[in-house]
């Protein structure tokens, strides 16, 4: 597992190639333009955030490419979180998201382009770590 957990400055493509890459706080950020999720990784924000949930743990122009893997965020107990990305490409294999609110607090990933499937791709999307809410 690798977890960030401050500001994270590089700019290039990332890419979670199996395991779980985190980021946890209120300031664990990356500022990638390309999120790839491959076969049996996952890529978590996690609800660990006092103060603040910020929008932008991942800036709002970032593609996020799913190739088998799982994208999970879990809001704080005391904040909403919300996140918002460009586009959600689901390229190939049987992908997860998960979002868990917490109690009375909210979790919402937002796209601002829309979904695109490829390759006979699936997604189980699930919310409160239950069974999956739908599945395309």
């Amino acid at each position: 597992m690798l977890t960030l957990s401050a500001v994270n400055t590089y700019s290039g493509p990332t890419t979670v190639n199996g395991g779980t890459f985190r980021l946890r706080g209120d300031t664990g950020t990356i500022a990638t333009n390309a999120l790839t999720i491959n076969f049996n990784s996952t890529f978590d924000i996690d609800a660990n955030a006092t103060v603040a949930a910020n929008p932008n743990r991942i800036p709002d122009a970032t593609v996020v490419t799913f190739n088998g893997g799982t994208f999970s965020m879990e809001a704080p107990a005391n904040i909403n979180r919300t996140e918002t990305v460009a586009t959600l490409i689901f390229n190939s294999g049987d992908n997860s998201v998960i979002l868990t609110p917490n109690g009375t607090r909210s979790v919402q990933l937002n796209s601002t382009n829309a979904f695109q499937r490829n390759n006979a791709a699936t997604l189980n999307y699930t919310m409160n770590a239950g069974e999956p809410v739908w599945r395309i």
